[in-house]
């Protein structure tokens, strides 16, 4: 039987055997369409389909769906969940699973990749695109329409493979898995600052007394921001000198992580964090460009530890543990350019000993025998010399001067 609440609209209330009590919103308030939409249910139960039904009682699957399958003779079909979900407005789809981010963190990024592929995808697909029209997409056409770096690509690629599996509720889903596989994955550039230990102090210097504790923590611990705004007294231990820092990646950043004793004093002071995120990120790329570094990001910090521990020698599985990345290929990068740089210096200096004197930085020592070349004329300076010689003569008024002085006389 039906019954009114509050609420403008009538609700199903009504036990199905293997589902339980289901009590949803029927979406009218007249008792002539609730009961064409109660028969809806009825018919669910008698066809066996207890999937759709806690599908519905969950809230996953809309009164509007079963309308809809009704209406196509699907009601009764094996795949009535799948079908309901792949012929969503893939627009709406999008906006109800990233609309409400507010963050930085990877969910935040999905939700910006959501936006710019609407922005970029809309004129192709139109407004009343369904998700099954993911699978007609051309994505090729698409990357070189999207504009933007490698990871900013592979942003969409994740976000599109996470939306997918979410709605299909299978990552092994085989639409999901046929639309993912035609996306092409670009390969990313690691990212390595242009950082040095002097240059961090000397931008720290032009941050606010009040902020200093936040960055020397950050290059202090390698945590990353989202890691450190969680973090507060608690998760700090005075006597082993180390953090239980709440993990926001993986299952590796959960991880105890410890910090130099004398630089403990930084650590209390900045954890709590004094300032929220929206002026950590200010106050650093504000001092950053005041000494020419502008493109210094609040999350080098994390690099600058790993690159300052490379530089001094540490291991890169050491490097590895610290960092709490789940795997080495991540952390090699620092040591790849740690040997870079050790190569250069090598190369370097055998180019510096080789000199014949170490005063003339010109003179460099040959092969016995071998004779530097002869000055090649810049015949293009002598046209040029004879050509303002001529000019000035003619200024003069001494034409015959002009022709019969050569380039050489000057």
């Amino acid at each position: 039987m039906p019954r009114r609440r509050d609420a403008p609209t009538l609700r199903f209330d009504r036990i199905f055997r293997g589902v339980g009590r289901v009590a949803r919103s029927s979406g009218t308030s007249s008792p002539k369409e609730f009961a064409r939409r109660d028969a809806l249910l009825t018919e669910l139960a008698d066809a066996g389909q207890l999937e759709a039904l806690r599908a519905f009682q969950a809230g996953d699957l809309l009164i509007e769906h079963l309308i809809e399958a009704k209406r196509s003779g699907e009601l009764s079909s094996t795949y009535l969940l799948r079908d309901v979900k792949l012929d969503q407005n893939l627009w709406d789809a999008l906006d109800e699973l990233y609309g409400a981010s507010k963050d930085r963190s990877t969910y935040h990024r999905y939700h910006s990749a959501a936006r710019k592929f609407a922005r970029v995808a809309l004129h192709t697909l139109g407004r009343n695109a369904r998700v099954r029209d993911l699978r007609r997409v051309d994505w090729q056409l698409l990357r070189r329409q999207w504009g933007a770096s490698a990871a900013d690509w592979n942003h969409l690629r994740r976000m599109i493979s996470r939306s997918l599996t979410h709605w299909m509720g299978d990552v092994y889903d085989p639409f999901r898995r046929e639309v993912v596989k035609r996306i092409p994955r670009e390969k990313e550039m690691p990212r390595i600052p242009d950082i040095t230990i002097a240059l961090f102090w000397d931008i720290l210097a032009r941050t606010p007394d009040f902020a200093q504790p936040c960055y020397v923590t950050l290059v202090a611990t390698g945590m990353r921001l989202g890691e450190y705004l969680r973090c507060d007294k608690a998760h700090l231990s005075r006597v082993t000198c180390s953090i239980d820092v709440p993990g926001t990646k993986t299952a590796e950043s959960k991880a105890r992580i410890f910090v130099d004793e004398a630089l403990w004093p930084w650590i209390e002071a900045g954890i709590p964090a004094p300032l929220n995120e929206t002026w950590i990120r200010h106050y650093w790329k504000r001092a950053a460009r005041e000494m020419g570094k502008g493109e210094l990001r609040l999350h080098d910090l994390r690099h600058a530890y790993a690159i300052f521990a490379s530089d001094a020698g540490v291991p890169t599985a050491q490097i590895q543990a610290a960092l709490r990345h789940a795997g080495p290929e991540m952390t090699r990068r620092y040591e790849m350019q740690r040997s870079r740089r050790s190569v250069a210096v090598i190369v370097g200096q055998a180019l510096l000993d080789a000199k014949r004197t170490p005063t003339d930085p010109h003179v460099i020592a040959l092969p016995r025998g071998a004779q530097p070349p002869e000055p090649r004329p810049d015949h293009r300076r002598g046209k040029r010399r004879a050509r303002l010689l001529a000019d000035h003569a003619n200024n003069r008024g001494d034409g015959a001067a002009s022709g019969n002085m050569s380039a050489e006389a000057l």
